[in-house]
């Protein structure tokens, strides 16, 4: 297997094929069928997202659902997924086109120069400036105790080689912190620069106690 494609869901209902199909038309265009997705329903409220994901699973025999019992947050449920994971490299997207598929190739590009985990650095978040505020926040947590490089940024949208996922899965605790994870699994990290698009359908899961 390629590639493992992660993809936290949460009331994606609305979204979840076109994310699927793509992604999908996406690697057909990169020249590549050796792939899988690994569609973590993270207890969506609205019950219409695991049907959404199983009919998908029902049609793709590439796609395996993950059907999480508790809604345990983006992170344990980007874990989860990595659990399943079997590709080469892994990328992890979100569920609401905010972080386009269209993109998977410059995240596997700058990879393919050699480093072993990249993000992507968005050039304009398409957030309020309460939650940018909150990012940044935490950009500067990581700085200080983390001691992550300044000119790199974490986002969920990334990808990385199997030894990283190999590593990341050895935490079996809770509240997985990704950002402290990936820091210390790996420092040959880049970023890509992409556009953050406006979402097109609902609303994001964060609410404000959430972000902090």
């Amino acid at each position: 297997m390629k590639f493992s494609v992660i993809v936290p869901c949460y009331n994606s209902q609305d979204t979840i094929r076109e994310v699927v199909e793509t992604t999908i038309a996406v690697f057909g265009q990169m020249g590549e069928t050796d792939y899988e997705f690994v569609l973590v329903n993270d207890y969506s409220p609205n019950t219409e997202t695991l049907y959404a994901l199983q009919r998908l699973a029902g049609q793709y025999p590439f796609v395996k659902v993950i059907d999480l019992a508790k809604n345990f947050g983006q992170a344990n449920a980007q874990m989860a997924g990595l659990n399943y994971a079997r590709g080469e490299y892994v990328i992890n997207m979100d569920d609401d086109l905010q972080t386009h598929p269209s993109n998977i190739p410059l995240l596997y590009g700058k990879l393919c120069e050699g480093y072993d985990l990249v993000f992507a650095r968005y050039k304009k978040k398409q957030h309020n400036k309460f939650r940018n505020l909150l990012t940044f926040m935490g950009a500067k947590f990581d700085e200080i105790c983390l001691e992550r490089p300044k000119d790199i940024s974490f986002t969920s949208f990334w990808i990385c080689k199997k030894f990283v996922r190999d590593e990341l899965i050895k935490y079996k605790y809770p509240y997985s912190f990704m950002e402290g994870l990936f820091l210390r699994t790996a420092r040959n990290i880049a970023n890509v620069e992409i556009e953050h698009r406006a979402r097109q359908y609902g609303h994001s899961g964060y609410n404000l106690r959430k972000l902090v």
